[in-house]
């Protein structure tokens, strides 16, 4: 159990920084898109780079069915941890709307959904 947590903390970690990298790209960069719209998208580049590497090194759990069918389940029960930590970070936002406040209200998001998520995948969707 505590090397599973190592891995999926520098899988994890590995996401976090995908994830701000597209999230400050896309709002902070020459784009400019919407901080809501980037931080939806940015989710999901992430989420799908976790999902590819919690299979092949994280969990090494390879299932019968395609991948497009193991990441749809992935992306949807991780979903609710998507949810929690969009929840999180928009409230953040809310009351903190500075630059530093919207940093903040990030990595606080990410880091309560990093340990909800870590529970979902290694008891449901990549338990042996």
């Amino acid at each position: 159990m505590k090397h599973t947590f190592i891995k999926y903390s520098l899988v994890g970690g590995s996401a976090l920084i995908v994830d701000g990298l597209v999230f400050y790209l896309l709002h902070f960069g020459i784009i400019g898109l919407n901080v809501h719209l980037s931080r939806i998208f940015a989710f999901f580049v992430a989420a799908c780079a976790a999902w590819y590497f919690h299979k092949i090194f994280t969990f090494k759990v390879y299932s019968e069915k395609s991948d497009m069918r193991q990441l749809g389940k992935f992306l949807l029960l991780n979903g609710s941890g998507i949810l929690l930590n969009y929840i999180i970070f928009s409230i953040g936002i809310y009351f903190f709307s500075s630059k530093e406040g919207v940093l903040l209200s990030f990595l606080t998001g990410s880091g309560i959904a990093f340990l909800y998520n870590y529970a979902i995948s290694k008891n449901i969707i990549f338990k042996k």
